[in-house]
């Protein structure tokens, strides 16, 4: 083992951290206005389809996630987790800041796993049943 260099121990100086508390604080900014540019138009036309139109955004709906995440394109988010399973079905959630990604408003589509699987048993069953009489 071979020592390359020595510091003195406490916090580093202002001036070699600065480059990154700016990045920071303009990511933060950014987000923030992201945020408010989507509260407004919300408010104002009330439809995640017009608002998407209006600023030129796209829509987009992930595969089903569940409350751990991530959500599919998203990532793992907590706060956008919390407004996704905060809310009820049909609802708009958000808009929510994402970490040095903008914001994003997301509409509640909810479904019941349970439900979903005992559809899909429920399914399954009857092709069996009717599998069973074509055979007989």
């Amino acid at each position: 083992m071979k020592l390359v260099d020595t510091k003195k121990p406490g916090l580093p100086l202002f001036a070699e951290v600065r480059p990154l508390v700016v990045a920071d604080l303009t990511r933060k900014k950014q987000e923030e206005a992201a945020v408010l540019t989507l509260k407004q138009a919300l408010a104002k036309d009330g439809s995640l389809e017009a608002v998407a139109k209006d600023l030129k955004l796209s829509l987009e709906k992930p595969e089903a996630f569940g409350k751990a995440g991530p959500v599919p394109g998203l990532g793992a988010q907590k706060v956008v987790l919390d407004a996704a399973f905060g809310g009820n079905a049909g609802e708009t959630a958000g808009p929510v800041g994402l970490a040095g990604r903008g914001a994003v408003a997301l509409r509640i589509l909810r479904d019941d796993l349970r439900q979903t699987r005992l559809r899909g048993e429920k399914e399954r069953l009857r092709e069996s049943v009717a599998h069973r009489r074509r055979r007989a």
